[in-house]
């Protein structure tokens, strides 16, 4: 009776225990949950001045792009470095997932070369622009995903070689022990050796396999609430999203496949011993995880379109978002035939209260002239810019933008490698060279040039920069340079017209720009002036000027 009373006893503590163990999953999940959803209260400036790991954000594009050497039209390192785009990046992410963050990146990337595709997607951003309500129930969609803390999905999904593993004896090795124990009745205890064996051998696999498996079961938690994501995309009906819609419904059964096969897998060890004990000798979450990998493999290329469809849509919610903080934003015209590129009152989206400028661009390029300072490179950043975004999220910071279908290509900030044995002349004449290349495409091309050559010396640099101008514009393409070298403006002349960026130097105020563009060639020459202004030796000051008269 005794025996029995405190057997009863035993199993109430073990219930009760269980329930405790139960009660903190519920809580631990409860409080991911709510930690994930906190992200919708946060104001717009914490969200853009979080902590960012560009070599996670960076990674779907490296992949969508590893295989891919024939890709001509895509935004190159050179070009994302010169327009500052990191920055551009910062300003407009206001995404809630992994998928959404690399999505954007992306985007970003590679510009459409479509206005019908780019039309298309400008409709979605106007669709979350003006439906707040819709946007919201994205968010919080998107919310509840949140971003992958450990792990690495997109190496997962996309490189990922899973070896196809017959899970068949680790059903028969979680079923062997079992059966030897309810044979002891029959056998005796020539059962019990057999089956301690079996469970010997089933914690090795269990705690072997999990050692080694540990990064792909954290990805396969997450690729389970990308799943469970698609579910509320699916319930959007309306034109806008239609596309995206039929592509989640098309790929669901996938989903479900992972929803019913992840329960097992993840479950986080220590909370409950006789739970661990069961997972581990009737190999649980190996023989869940070799079912899923089977079905993973067989569902690649759907793993991949669901993961690009929910991080495109993060993108453009949160592209929608930026939208609508702007005070100056235009869609752009995109022309079939002819090759221009118009923009009015164009201002650079990282500069606060930023200076705005229009110009038109056609038959021939622009050649600018002007001091260090005064604006020329914040505006060719700005026309670049200004096209990367026309042709990947369908819009410009500025009250109207007209043009071509570009290849965007650049050459501002060129590096010199000293570890490459790289100079910084070689490191220009190589982003030159990119230039040269891409004009002979058939897409026309938007060339920037800031200060061409201007590591070497100006009898060569002159020489070979005016050979350089003439031969891309002679190509298909539209050109916009930056030259100290007022020589140049002669020189290039039939090919293009010069622009300048003025500065007064007053011996008393110092130094003042007014950062607008202005036809002609600089007029002035203010770098002595400057000089006197910083309190450089009269004599020098006097003699620069006597070898300048």
């Amino acid at each position: 009776m005794t025996g029995g009373y405190l057997f009863s006893e035993g199993w109430h503590y073990t219930a009760a225990f269980c329930l405790v163990v139960l009660i903190i999953i519920l809580l631990i999940k409860h409080q991911n949950r709510k930690s994930n959803l906190d992200n919708l209260n946060l104001s717009m400036e914490e969200m853009k001045n979080r902590k960012r790991d560009f070599k996670v954000i960076t990674r779907l594009f490296n992949y969508e792009n590893m295989e891919k050497k024939d890709i001509d039209i895509i935004i190159d390192d050179q070009t994302w470095q010169d327009l500052e785009m990191d920055k551009v990046y910062r300003e407009m992410d206001f995404t809630l997932t992994t998928p959404g963050e690399q999505k954007l990146y992306e985007l970003l990337r590679k510009p459409l070369i479509n206005a019908e595709a780019i039309k298309k997607r400008s409709n979605v951003i106007k669709f979350f622009q003006e439906n707040a309500e819709d946007r919201n129930k994205a968010r919080k969609i998107l919310a509840l995903l949140g971003r992958q803390t450990k792990g690495d999905i997109v190496e997962f999904i996309y490189t990922g070689k899973h070896k196809y593993v017959n899970k068949l004896i680790f059903d028969i090795l979680a079923l062997l022990g079992p059966l030897f124990l309810a044979a002891i009745p029959f056998i005796g205890m020539n059962a019990v050796l057999p089956a301690i064996g079996v469970f010997t051998i089933n914690m090795y696999i269990h705690y072997k396999i999990n050692k080694s498996i540990n990064e792909r079961v954290l990805s396969i938690s997450y690729l389970s609430s990308i799943a469970s994501s698609v579910e509320g995309f699916c319930k959007f009906d309306n034109e806008a999203l239609k596309d995206y819609r039929e592509t989640l419904l098309h790929s669901k059964k996938t989903c479900d496949v992972i929803l019913k096969n992840s329960s097992s897998i993840g479950r986080v060890e220590g909370l409950d011993i006789l739970a661990d004990y069961f997972n581990t000798i009737f190999l649980v979450q190996v023989r869940a995880y070799y079912k899923i990998m089977n079905k993973i493999e067989k569902s690649k290329e759907d793993l991949i379109t669901i993961y690009n469809t929910i991080g495109e849509l993060d993108a453009l919610t949160a592209v929608a978002m930026y939208k609508n903080t702007l005070s100056t934003c235009a869609e752009p015209v995109f022309l079939k035939e002819e090759k221009k590129l118009i923009i009015k009152n164009a201002i650079n989206p990282i500069i606060i209260d930023g200076v705005p400028n229009t110009i038109e661009i056609g038959d021939k390029g622009i050649i600018l002239t002007g001091s260090n300072m005064s604006g020329k490179s914040t505006f060719l950043r700005t026309i670049g810019i200004s096209a990367v975004t026309a042709q990947t999220l369908a819009f410009v910071t500025a009250e109207a933008y007209e043009g071509s279908i570009f290849n965007i290509v650049t050459s501002i900030s060129p590096k010199d490698d000293l570890a490459q044995g790289k100079s910084y002349y070689l490191g220009e004449a190589e982003a030159v060279l990119r230039i040269i290349k891409k004009v002979e495409g058939k897409l026309c091309c938007l060339c920037i040039i800031d200060e061409i050559f201007r590591g070497t010396n100006p009898i060569e640099r002159i020489a070979s920069s005016t050979e350089i101008l003439n031969y891309i514009m002679e190509h298909n393409a539209i050109c916009v340079v930056a030259t100290h070298d007022l020589e140049l403006t002669e020189l290039t002349s039939h090919y293009f017209e010069p622009f300048y960026f003025s500065e007064n130097v007053d011996d008393n105020e110092g130094i003042s720009f007014d950062y607008k563009i202005k036809r002609g060639v600089s007029p002035t020459r203010n770098a002595i002036k400057l000089l006197k202004y910083l309190g450089y030796p009269e004599e020098i000051i006097i003699n620069s000027q006597k070898r300048l008269d």
